[in-house]
């Protein structure tokens, strides 16, 4: 909530969507599958562990999301 209540809303939307869609993508045969199985693993771990503790302000987390 350190970005008020629009930032409390998107933010754990954009973590749900980059799971979805990096899912998505370890299942689909293209050349870039190799890397998308291996930044959606890291990035996986780290959205778990943002349940525990605040993740907002990690940068590492915003360069997985991208």
């Amino acid at each position: 909530m350190s970005g008020g209540w629009l930032a409390g809303v998107f933010y754990p939307a954009l973590v749900a969507l980059t799971l979805v869609f990096g899912f998505r993508m370890v299942f689909v045969r293209t050349p870039w599958q190799q890397t998308a199985i291996a930044v959606f693993a890291g990035y996986f771990g780290v959205a778990t562990e943002s349940f525990v503790i605040d993740t907002d302000h990690w940068r590492h987390t915003f360069l997985l999301m991208a």
